[in-house]
């Protein structure tokens, strides 16, 4: 009889390290998927920069219809480079990572904020001209300029419908369906609530006050360790990857973020197992 409960206890602690590691991805990768750590990641790079080295079409006949008009450039990147334009990136993205994990209302990229934009840093750079200069057509002509530039921008930023439609990245609404099921903040709860069932199961097959522990608490050192050992390897990122001004930003992301929360949820793994081991130890002593 002892050795069929070690053996169901065997089990329930093979099922206990399959829940647990699911609870701690999910948690993992609802703290690291957030708008802070998309700014953080953005927030350094150059937009005008990047577009000028890609020899972007749309932002050169920008450039030259403003050279041809003699206004200055910064009308142009002043917008582009903006804070306002990543954040509106970023909001656009956080939407379709809602969208696609959380199965959030899908919102399109929003670029109106960016054709006022530019409508108001024209009104700004001609103000001196204005009551003196019908500056109706000008300014009409520089925003069928920008609206190239806002079409461009659109189709580097498909709605999650298009995305769905073209299959991007073999994305689908059925493998969609899995992850939003998977991360679902109901779905913590209930593998949290079935984390603590598989301990109490693991506590009646040994009938004790004290056994079950060493069971679930070794089990809880060996779910820390690939938590430990990936979150060290993430926050000493920069020591095994060179750093290019391209990765820059993503590797300080991952170290400081992504590294310390990965790292973090294995050592409160990690502490969890230690303490039912040393209360296994302690009661155990007194029993005897």
């Amino acid at each position: 009889m002892k050795i069929v409960l070690k053996i169901l206890s065997l089990v329930m602690c093979v099922i206990l390290f399959l829940t647990l590691n699911l609870y701690l991805i999910t948690y993992n990768v609802s703290k690291i998927v957030t708008k802070d750590n998309a700014m953080e990641l953005v927030k350094d790079i150059d937009v005008v920069k990047t577009l000028e080295e890609q020899e972007n079409d749309s932002l050169n006949a920008l450039y030259q219809y403003a050279d041809n008009n003699n206004l200055d450039r910064s009308i142009i990147t002043d917008v582009i480079g903006s804070d306002e334009v990543k954040e509106i990136a970023i909001d656009y993205f956080m939407n379709l990572v809602d969208t696609i994990l959380y199965g959030k209302e899908s919102i399109p990229f929003d670029s109106n904020k960016i054709v006022v934009m530019f409508s108001t840093k024209f009104d700004e750079a001609t103000k001196e001209y204005a009551g003196i200069v019908d500056l109706s057509k000008p300014k009409q002509m520089f925003m069928n300029e920008v609206q190239k530039v806002i079409t461009s921008m659109e189709e580097a930023f498909p709605s999650y419908e298009t995305i769905i439609e073209t299959n991007v990245e073999g994305l689908t609404s059925n493998n969609i369906t899995s992850i939003q099921t998977l991360l679902k903040s109901s779905t913590r709860t209930t593998l949290m609530v079935a984390t603590i069932v598989i301990v109490i199961i693991i506590g009646l097959l040994n009938w004790s006050i004290y056994r079950f522990a060493i069971w679930t608490g070794i089990t809880m050192i060996v779910s820390s360790i690939p938590y430990l050992l990936f979150g060290m390897m993430f926050k000493n990122l920069s020591s095994i990857i060179q750093e290019t001004d391209l990765s820059i930003n993503i590797i300080k992301l991952i170290e400081t973020n992504v590294g310390d929360i990965i790292f973090t949820s294995g050592v409160v793994t990690l502490v969890i197992g230690i303490v039912q081991i040393v209360y296994y130890k302690i009661v155990k002593r007194t029993q005897m």
